[in-house]
Formats: C-alpha cells, structure tokens, sequence
C-alpha cells in the first residue's frame, strides 16, 4: 500500500515491521501449541517476550505520527488502518 502524502506513507513504512513482529510472534505461539518439544519452553517463551518488546517499541515510536496523521482529510482505506494502529497505541 502506498500514498501520496508523505506523512501518511512514512506512517505506512513504520506499519511494516510492526505487521513483521506480530506475524512471527503469531508463528511462535502456533509453534507454541503445535509441535515444540517440552524442553525448548523456556527459550521460546524468551523470544516470544522479545518480539512483544520490540512490537511494542515500534509502536510507540509511530504514535505521534499516527497521531498527525489521524487530522489529515481524504485518506479512505488508509484512514482506517490509522485508526486501528492509534487503538494499539491507546
């Protein structure tokens, strides 16, 4: 997805790795409940842990522009994926 406002498509390059973060963490947590040995919980558990830090920093770091962004007028579609990341932020 891309746009022609700047603003909004710096918001949409921050969205991509937060999107990144969250889907390996949803692949860990399926691995989680599937087919991980009983041993492997504790190592696993710690890079699950990680990916939530690292998901929760890069999300912090696109509040304000989500915020800015949020204001501007004509977005449509891409509207709707700022509303949903600043209620990540809340």
């Amino acid at each position: 997805m891309s746009s022609q406002n700047p603003l909004v498509q710096e918001v949409l390059e921050k969205c991509k790795p937060i999107w990144a973060l969250d889907h390996a963490a949803g692949l860990l947590e399926w691995d989680l409940e599937t087919y991980m040995p009983e041993d492997a919980s504790k190592p696993r558990g710690f890079a699950f842990a990680q990916l939530a830090l690292m998901k929760q920093e890069r999300i912090k770091d696109a509040a304000g522009l989500v915020s800015k962004a949020q204001n501007l007028d004509g977005l449509s579609d891409i509207h709707d994926a700022l509303v949903f990341l600043s209620r990540l932020l809340e």
